[in-house]
C-alpha cells in the first residue's frame, strides 16, 4: 500500500442457517422396494436473515463485515486486515464508547485523554479522528466527540488505507476506517432494562425494546434510550448523557430497507484536558496528581441530530442496487481555557516548575451534514471465472461554522494546584459559516473468483474530487478555495490454500486532502 500526494497544488494526499434433509422413499415405495435413506445434507450460510455475517464461536467477533462497494463480505474473502466486533463483545466488556471497542485491537489507540474532549484514534500510527467514524456506510452523521456504545450491533475495524471502499472521510483519516452498524429488531420480541453504575457516583439507565411485526416479520422497531450522568475520573468532574435511537427496517423477499433516528446530548464539566510544555524548558516538571484538572470550571456540551435510511432492491437474482441518505444537524459549545503569559497574554505552555498562565474564552461551533450513496452490483460468470462488478457513486456535502470569544483577563496557575478559571467579559458570539466542503466521488471494482473460489482477485479504482470553500467569520466574505482531484487504484488478491486458511496481498492507497499555505512558502510534493 502506499501513501502518495497529488503532484500539482492544491494536492490531495494518497495515501440464519439452514439446513436440507434428501430422503427417497414413500408409501407406495415400501410395499414395492426397500427404503434407502440418504445421509443428512447441511447447507449452511454465512450471513443471518438481517444481513449481517455470523460471528465466530463465542461470539464476540464476526466472521466478516460490510466493505462499502465492495458489499459484505467473509474475512477468508477479503485482502485486507479487518476486525468486526458485534453487539456481544460490547455488553460483555461493557463498553461505553467506541474508544472501549477499538482499542481492544493492538494497533488502534487513542490520541486523547479518556472523558476527555473527544476521543481519536490512531490505526497503525496513522489519526482518524471521530468525525471519519461512518454510520451504516455513511461518513459524516456521528458525534465528531465521542460515539456510544448503546444503539450499536456491530463496530467493524478496516486497518489500513481504504479510500476505494467508502471514500475519503470528512476529515481525511488514512490509517484505517470505522464503521458502526445501529441495531435491528431480531425476531424474538425483546424488552430490557439496564442500570448501571461506576464508582464513585456516575449512576445510568438502558432501555432496549425491538418488536417484529407482520407478515413473515417483515416489519421490525427498535428502540434505545439512555440516561447517564455523576461523577467523572477527576475531581469536580461530571458527565451526562441523553440519547434516544430510533431504528425502523422492512425485510422482503427483494427489498430491504432501514431509518434511524438518532438524538444525542453530551454535558462534560471539568473534562479530562491537555496541556503542552515551554519549548525553551530542558527538564519536563514531575506528574501531577491523575485526577487534577488543570482548568477547573470548563464546561463541554453538544448536541447531535441525525436521521438516516438505507433501500436495497433485488432486480434480479443476479442484480442489486441501493441508495443511502443520511442528514445530521450538530451544535457544540465550550468554555475554552488557553494558556498565556499572564501579562502578555501571548500563547505560552508550562515551565519547569509546572507554572502557567490561564484565560478564559469561549469556542463554539456547528455543523450541517448532508452525506448519501448510490450504487449496483452484479454477480455473473464469464466461462470459468465468476465476477462481482460493483459500481457507486458517494457525496457528502458539509457546512461548518464556529465562534470564537477571547477572553481579556490571565491569571496564574499551576499544574499541581490549578486555579479556577477567570471570568469572561466578551460577549459570546453568534456562530458565522466558515467552510463549505464537497465531496465526491466515482468508483468501480470487480472481484473474479477462479478455481472454485479458492482464488480471489479484486481489481478497482475510485475518482474523488474534494472542493473546499472558506469564509471570514467576522465578514463572511469567501477567502479561500480548494479544490483537487485524484484517482485511487486497488488491486487485492486472496489464496486459499485449504479451506481454513486465506493468503492475501493488496496495493491501495489513502486518501487526504493537502495543506493551503501561505504565498511565501514554497510547495514541494512529497512522496511515501
Amino acid at each position: 500500500m502506499s501513501y502518495r500526494p497529488l503532484s500539482r497544488p492544491p494536492s490531495l494526499l494518497h495515501l440464519t442457517a439452514a439446513s436440507l434433509l434428501i430422503a427417497s422413499g414413500g408409501a407406495a415405495a415400501q410395499t414395492a422396494a426397500p427404503t434407502t435413506i440418504l445421509p443428512a445434507v447441511t447447507v449452511q450460510g454465512s450471513q443471518g436473515a438481517d444481513g449481517l455475517q455470523k460471528p465466530y464461536a463465542g461470539g464476540q467477533v464476526a466472521k466478516g463485515g460490510s466493505l462499502g462497494l465492495l458489499g459484505t463480505s467473509n474475512v477468508m474473502d477479503t485482502p485486507f486486515s479487518t476486525v468486526n466486533y458485534t453487539a456481544e463483545f460490547i455488553e460483555d466488556t461493557q463498553a461505553r464508547t467506541l474508544a472501549d471497542v477499538v482499542t481492544n485491537d493492538a494497533s488502534v489507540r487513542t490520541t486523547t485523554s479518556t472523558d476527555g474532549f473527544g476521543e481519536d484514534f490512531q490505526i497503525r500510527g496513522f489519526s482518524v479522528g471521530t468525525g471519519d467514524v461512518g454510520l451504516n456506510g455513511l461518513y459524516g452523521l456521528l458525534s465528531a466527540n465521542r460515539v456510544p456504545m448503546e444503539m450499536v450491533e456491530r463496530v467493524e475495524l478496516l486497518k489500513g488505507p481504504g479510500t476505494l471502499m467508502r471514500g475519503i472521510p470528512p476529515n481525511g483519516g488514512i490509517g484505517g476506517s470505522i464503521n458502526v452498524v445501529t441495531k435491528r429488531a431480531h425476531d424474538e420480541p425483546l424488552t430490557r432494562l439496564t442500570t448501571t453504575y461506576t464508582s464513585k457516583a456516575n449512576f445510568g439507565t438502558h432501555v432496549d425494546v425491538g418488536q417484529r411485526f407482520g407478515e413473515d416479520n417483515a416489519w421490525g422497531v427498535r428502540f434505545n434510550g439512555v440516561l447517564r450522568g455523576g461523577e467523572a475520573s477527576i475531581n469536580d468532574g461530571s458527565q451526562k448523557l441523553g440519547l434516544g435511537a430510533l431504528a425502523l427496517d422492512y425485510q422482503g423477499q427483494r427489498l430491504r430497507w432501514s431509518l434511524d433516528a438518532l438524538y444525542q446530548d453530551d454535558k462534560v464539566d471539568d473534562f479530562r484536558s491537555q496541556i503542552s510544555f515551554r519549548p525553551d524548558i530542558t527538564e519536563i516538571p514531575a506528574a501531577p496528581d491523575g485526577r487534577i484538572a488543570f482548568y477547573p470550571d470548563t464546561t463541554l456540551t453538544q448536541r447531535d441530530k441525525t436521521i438516516a435510511s438505507r433501500l436495497e432492491y433485488d432486480l434480479t437474482d443476479n442484480l442489486t442496487a441501493h441508495i443511502g441518505l443520511g442528514y445530521r444537524d450538530n451544535v457544540v459549545k465550550q468554555v475554552f481555557p488557553v494558556s498565556v503569559d499572564p501579562v502578555t497574554l501571548a500563547r505560552q505552555g508550562v515551565d519547569a516548575d509546572g507554572n502557567f498562565g490561564v484565560m478564559n474564552s469561549y469556542y463554539d461551533s456547528y455543523s450541517k451534514t448532508l452525506s448519501g450513496d448510490i450504487g449496483v452490483q452484479a454477480r455473473f460468470n464469464t466461462w470459468d471465472v465468476g465476477h462481482t462488478l460493483s459500481l457507486g457513486l458517494t457525496r457528502l456535502s458539509q457546512e461548518a461554522g464556529n465562534a470564537y470569544s477571547p477572553g481579556t483577563v490571565a491569571i496564574p496557575s499551576n499544574i499541581y494546584s490549578p486555579s479556577p478559571l477567570p471570568p469572561n467579559a466578551a460577549v459570546r458570539g453568534s456562530m458565522q459559516r466558515s467552510s463549505e466542503t464537497t465531496l465526491d466521488s466515482i468508483a468501480i471494482a470487480d472481484t473474479l473468483s477462479f478455481a472454485q473460489d479458492r482464488v480471489l482477485l479484486t481489481l478497482g479504482a475510485r475518482k474523488q474530487t474534494v472542493d473546499v470553500d472558506s469564509y471570514s467569520t467576522t465578514t463572511g466574505a469567501k477567502t479561500g478555495n480548494y479544490n483537487a482531484d485524484a484517482v485511487s487504484p486497488l488491486a487485492g488478491i486472496v489464496i486459499k490454500p485449504l479451506s481454513n486458511v486465506a493468503v492475501y496481498g493488496n496495493f491501495t492507497e489513502g486518501l487526504t486532502r493537502g495543506a493551503i499555505v501561505g504565498a511565501t512558502y514554497a510547495t514541494t510534493p512529497a512522496r511515501f
